[in-house]
């Protein structure tokens, strides 16, 4: 578990970029149209998937950048975005609240598929799609 943790934060550490503006990119609206259809194919009835909904919409609050993007892109718009006194801060706060969502989806893992008739094979494809 700590060699996953340490390899996760490293690669979130790797590709993150916080970016101070006023106002978001004009490309906003068509980033939070794409992450919201990902999320239409994640979501369901049951408690777990709920759940995996809940964590990737906490995700999406920190990186808002462009989610066809290796990059893992948080656009600050202030004091009201993030908390901290200063950039640094704010930048550091985003950083933690990235590991701790990614670290919560991957953690809680993915529905397996029952073996004997692979009920679960079809939202687990359309997710990895």
């Amino acid at each position: 578990r700590v060699q996953f943790r340490s390899a996760l934060f490293a690669v979130i550490a790797e590709s993150f970029s916080h970016i101070t503006v006023s106002h978001l990119p004009a490309q906003h609206r068509e980033w939070k149209s794409e992450r919201d259809r990902l999320l239409n194919l994640a979501a369901g009835e049951t408690e777990y998937r709920k759940m995996r909904v809940g964590f990737h919409k906490q995700l999406a609050r920190f990186d808002n950048g462009d989610p066809s993007s290796a990059k893992i892109t948080h656009w600050c718009v202030g004091v009201n975005c993030c908390q901290g006194l200063t950039q640094a801060d704010r930048s550091n706060h985003c950083f933690i609240m990235l590991c701790k969502y990614f670290y919560f989806l991957f953690a809680l893992g993915y529905a397996v598929p029952l073996t004997y008739r692979w009920k679960h094979a079809q939202p687990a494809l359309r997710f990895c799609e």
